[in-house]
């Protein structure tokens, strides 16, 4: 049996080093995009631009480009004083960042072609955010200062409890005072795992497992303690809802939430959410090819249905 599984172990390692050669030989994994400490918060390099690879093959190539402040945009975030020009904010992750299409295509861009540029929105999106960076970036950059603004959220975006990239330091720089830890280390350093996240969600299918085995076993938990030493049911009461599913919400009223029926479960979230919004479903053509089969992000295609569900909201 010991040396079954050091020949399995050993037959694991040399699998996993033969796919390092291969991406990294190949560049099958994904062109990163610099980063650069801007204020507190870890931004993309201001300035930069390029060309985002993605897929196994290459089959996303897009062309990216970063404003002064470290969004994927063509556009600058200074509000204009123009009175006439419409103020939108989308606020999201690696959907709205939109590195999987040509920058000129992203869900603002298309949305300003609508409407004749008789708006301007600026698309506050960042790959890995979650709902925690969502609340920093609201009342940091956009709270007040906008005519609309959009969150579009994911399940996903609920399953972590600390920010990714707001007030918090970029891991490759020299000036940064916070560790990245073994796990990022390693995730930063390996091609299979950088490969394995950006094509088929490892980070995102991981937390979603993690989250249904704490909820399993807190639901046993508390299934059991409904019985007393005597085999008597005990009365039910009230249950607290658990820490892990109380959203700490900061949005105003003035939000409009969008979501794609595939990507969120809407009962689910209104549950977290103590104030009443309205939510717009992203609707698709269903003869439409919205994604790129491996990667779930939108196309071209699936990010015009975002902004036509947000033109719609709009009243110009």
């Amino acid at each position: 049996m010991k040396h079954f599984l050091t020949k399995l172990f050993l037959i694991l390692v040399s699998t996993w080093l033969c796919f390092e050669v291969v991406l990294r030989w190949f560049d099958l994994a994904r062109y990163t995009i610099p980063t650069e400490q801007v204020g507190n918060n870890c931004m993309l390099k201001p300035g930069y631009s390029g060309l985002y690879v993605g897929g196994g093959f290459g089959e996303i190539q897009a062309k990216f480009t970063v404003n002064s402040q470290g969004w994927n945009s063509t556009e600058d975030y200074n509000l204009r004083s123009d009175s006439q020009t419409v103020r939108v904010a989308l606020i999201g992750d690696s959907y709205v960042e939109g590195t999987h299409v040509d920058v000129e295509n992203s869900i603002g861009r298309q949305l300003d072609r609508m409407t004749h540029n008789k708006t301007i929105t600026h698309e506050y999106g960042r790959s890995g955010a979650n709902i925690e960076d969502f609340k920093r970036v609201y009342n940091s950059f956009v709270k007040g200062k906008y005519n609309y603004v959009f969150v579009l959220l994911r399940d996903g975006n609920f399953n972590a409890t600390s920010t990714t990239f707001m007030n918090c330091g970029c891991s490759k720089e020299e000036h940064s005072s916070k560790s990245i830890g073994m796990i990022r280390s390693m995730y930063s350093h390996s091609a299979v795992l950088s490969y394995l996240n950006i094509n088929q969600f490892l980070t995102e299918n991981v937390q979603n497992m993690i989250k249904k085995i704490r909820e399993k076993f807190s639901y046993s938990g508390s299934a059991a303690s409904d019985v007393n030493a005597l085999g008597h049911t005990k009365v039910q009461t009230k249950q607290i809802p658990h820490e892990e599913n109380h959203v700490d919400w900061v949005f105003g009223p003035e939000v409009i939430i969008l979501y794609e029926k595939k990507l969120l479960n809407k009962h689910e979230i209104i549950q977290k959410i103590p104030e009443k919004h309205v939510f717009l479903e992203v609707n698709h053509n269903e003869n439409d090819v919205l994604d790129f089969g491996f990667d779930r992000h939108w196309n071209s295609i699936g990010r015009k249905d975002c902004a036509i569900t947000m033109f719609h909201a709009i009243r110009l």
